[in-house]
């Protein structure tokens, strides 16, 4: 007889699967992204990538970089760094 432990071991064994299915699925994603931009991925795949490059245009970093940041969730850091490669691109875009 099944008890209710071993339904509930299944269901656990089987959301586990398939959330590890859908992560392998996002990583490959991810890497074929990798493979094809390198460190640079264009401009349109950044979150708010339209209110960022306004600032920008504007010379207003510190904001493009606290929109990046709403858009994003990242850290500072992390934020600072995207914005200045962002900035990097629109006055360089040949470089990609």
């Amino acid at each position: 007889m099944i008890s209710q432990y071993d339904i509930l071991l299944i269901i656990i064994i089987f959301l586990l699967i398939v959330s590890n299915n859908s992560l392998r699925n996002r990583i490959d994603i991810l890497e074929r992204k990798n493979l094809l931009y390198g460190q640079n991925s264009p401009i349109e795949e950044i979150p708010g990538a339209d209110e960022v490059e306004e600032y920008l245009r504007q010379n207003q970093k510190i904001m493009a970089i606290k929109v990046y940041r709403e858009k994003t969730g990242v850290g500072l850091a992390e934020a600072k760094k995207a914005v200045e490669e962002l900035e990097a691109q629109l006055i360089h875009p040949n470089n990609l």
